[in-house]
């Protein structure tokens, strides 16, 4: 869930501004009570307003929990609220100014981005134009309401605030005022919006007499429901929510986003003077999304055969695309220079023929990763740490296409009715897709690259991830037909560690692989790869991983090698590496060796066959020799933490010893870089096998032992 954060500003007197969102807010919640309203005074100068307003005592504020708010998720932070009505609650930030030392902007706009998530709708009460609070407040914002008196100074102020506004970048699209009538004097709606050059939305006759007289009375100042200010807030709070939810819908609204365009005649002018004042960044960005769409049209790109099997046409397909961007720019009569127009090209080339933004990074070798959390949320991995790229999508329908145009050449298909997909690309590099109705925030895509450079253990060890001792003990487990499982989580290189373990096989043995999707790139010629089929539209035509290593069994492998076992299939697995098809492997998702044992026991249990958990132990330990365990630490790195082999069974349990392990010391206060080594903890049962198979049985691997 993401909700709509509405923010509320203004140049008049505190209490009138902080009556006027604390009464949307009230309005709002008793007019739509199936939707979830939050109301923040972010008064961070003045200290608790709103509070006052409503006569409600506040127990907690968000500095009281500044420390928790990264590690706290958005129901463990929404529990500090204080209930106003059974669908709004209240926070406030300080209780005084005295706290603000305590809560510094990042973790003021983490707590924003985090309960926006737990509510439809969040009213915030923010200070002023030049706090650094309200200003990161500002671009976070769904909405932003000036609330402004209906005079020359009031205006100009508004100008003052507006010029902030475009300073900081600040989309000012989504900025409307709300004029507050003095009796019958002053400046009309139509004056005001030719004066500032920006449209009232809203105009509230706020009686001062009964205004504050129900402030200080501790009363809401809509306790008296027929007075005019009264049915003005209500109007005013089913036109926002009924807004947005045209939004919802992808149609025009209050609410609409920085790539909505205004439409209406009366806006034109508005509309021009706003463009003037973006920064060349967003021109440009305008710009190409403009001349973008108009390609797409003329050159109906979604029936382009994109030449994926001739270089040749490939290259006159880019030549051709070329051509007609240089011809719509002209059109455009763009004047930038040449350097900026020749990128210009080059990127409305990646979004015509490519994947748009996501192209530089694709080509960036030290990108390890790429996560897309809708149009506006590009993260890359590099190095093991996440970072904001700064790149975005013009539109979800953008990002749609991108998602289709990966996942069409394979066969596969992402829609409402199947809104999940795993494919990917042509380099092998790993896609998952999940799409509305399971995504609340747009189209989300993750791209895990596969490397153009085979790894082999001897980068490993340059990593700093292993030894070399650690290699060859591997090397030979392999060789000695050793059923090897790699364990590890989310990330932590468990793929690409089952790629270089599975490089040890001899070039002469038949090895059969099987993936969801195919990324393991084994050196060995005699490989049969096989990659599972998701369903059809119908539903049916599935092929499971469990259905391919049953069928693996038929086909006189070697070694099954399969890419990730994580259902029914690890019984099938066990079975094979119990029935002659030792030298096996696999990679499970567990964090230590023997949460991997655990995990086995899960996985075969979803088989069906109603084993007794003693059968199935006995299964795992006559099966599984060798337990490699990687992990991704916190400091981004990634090691492997235990080679770990599989002894036998002792008062019903497995026992596993450590051969190595990854012992920390500490963490580099200079670099943040954990450190520590890689110890011998046991030698293995099995060495007395090394020389009788003509292998190197050399001791010395296991230095300490």
């Amino acid at each position: 869930m993401s909700g709509k954060i509405i923010n509320i500003v203004g140049n008049e007197s505190i209490v009138h501004t902080a009556g006027f969102g604390v009464s949307l807010s009230i309005a709002l919640a008793q007019s739509f009570s199936e939707k979830s309203f939050a109301l923040i005074d972010g008064y961070i100068d003045s200290g608790r307003i709103a509070p006052s307003v409503l006569n409600v005592s506040i127990n907690k504020t968000i500095a009281d929990v500044h420390a928790y708010i990264g590690k706290m998720n958005p129901d463990l932070l929404k529990g500090y609220f204080e209930k106003v009505l059974p669908n709004l609650e209240m926070i406030a930030s300080v209780r005084d100014s005295d706290e603000k030392e305590k809560l510094t902007p990042g973790k003021y706009l983490l707590f924003l981005s985090k309960i926006s998530e737990a509510f439809d709708y969040t009213v915030l009460l923010s200070e002023n134009s030049s706090s650094i609070y309200s200003i990161e407040s500002f671009d976070k914002s769904s909405l932003i309401l000036y609330f402004m008196n209906n005079n020359v100074a009031s205006a100009n102020n508004f100008k003052y605030f507006l010029d902030k506004l475009r300073d900081n970048k600040i989309y000012i699209g989504k900025l409307f005022i709300v004029l507050r009538k003095s009796g019958n004097s002053g400046l009309s709606k139509e004056m005001v919006e030719e004066y500032t050059n920006m449209p009232v939305i809203s105009e509230m006759d706020m009686d001062d007499e009964t205004f504050i007289s129900s402030i200080n009375l501790g009363k809401s100042p809509l306790s008296q429901r027929g007075n005019k200010f009264s049915l003005a807030v209500f109007g005013f709070a089913k036109q926002l929510v009924q807004e947005g939810e045209k939004f919802d819908e992808e149609e025009e609204s209050i609410f609409a986003s920085v790539d909505d365009s205004i439409e209406d005649e009366e806006r034109q002018e508005e509309t021009k003077n706003a463009q003037e004042a973006k920064s060349d960044s967003d021109l440009l960005f305008e710009v190409k999304n403009r001349i973008n769409e108009r390609l797409f049209e003329e050159l109906n790109v979604a029936n382009i055969d994109f030449g994926e099997d001739s270089p040749e046409k490939k290259k006159e397909l880019i030549k051709n695309t070329r051509r007609a961007i240089e011809n719509l720019m002209v059109e455009e009569n763009i004047t930038f220079d040449k350097n900026v127009r020749e990128q210009m090209v080059l990127e409305i080339l990646d979004n015509v023929l490519g994947f748009g933004p996501l192209e530089k990074f694709l080509r960036d070798e030290s990108v390890t990763e790429i996560m897309v959390n809708g149009p506006d949320n590009v993260y890359i991995e590099k190095g093991g740490k996440l970072t904001f790229s700064g790149e975005r999508f013009a539109s979800n329908q953008q990002l749609m296409t991108i998602i289709e145009r990966i996942v069409m050449p394979l066969g596969r298909r992402i829609d409402e009715s199947s809104p999940i997909v795993d494919a990917r690309l042509p380099d092998g590099s790993r896609v998952n897709a999940i799409i509305k109705p399971l995504s609340l925030i747009g189209p989300v895509l993750t791209i895990r690259k596969f490397s153009t450079k085979k790894l082999e253990f001897d980068d490993l060890v340059k990593f700093g991830s292993a030894t070399t001792e650690m290699g060859k003990f591997l090397d030979i487990c392999v060789k000695l037909r050793k059923n090897v499982i790699v364990s590890g989580g989310t990330g932590s290189g468990k793929t690409t560690l089952l790629n270089i373990v599975s490089s040890f096989i001899y070039p002469d043995e038949r090895v059969v692989t099987i993936e969801d999707s195919a990324e393991l790139k084994l050196p060995q010629k005699h490989v049969v790869s096989l990659e599972t089929r998701p369903p059809n539209i119908e539903g049916e035509g599935e092929i499971s991983i469990r259905r391919l290593v049953i069928n693996s069994l038929r086909m006189r492998p070697d070694r099954i090698v399969v890419g990730e076992t994580r259902g029914a299939e690890a019984l099938d697995m066990l079975q094979a590496m119990n029935t002659g098809h030792d030298g096996s492997a696999t990679t499970i998702h567990s964090n230590s060796p023997t949460d991997c044992i655990g995990r086995m026991v899960t996985l075969v249990m979803y088989a069906g066959m109603d084993l007794p958990e003693k059968a199935i132990i006995e299964q795992i330990a006559s099966a599984v020799d060798i337990i490699v365990q990687t992990s991704r630490l916190s400091d981004g790195s990634r090691k492997i933490t235990h080679i770990s082999e599989v002894i036998g069974i002792k008062d019903g349990k497995i026992v596993i010893n450590d051969i190595f392990k990854f012992e920390q010391t500490g963490i580099d206060s200079s670099t943040g870089k954990i450190k520590g080594k890689f110890a011998c903890k046991e030698f293995p049962t099995f060495w007395d096998q090394v020389a009788k198979h003509g292998l190197d049985d050399d001791k010395s691997i296991f230095k300490n032992k």
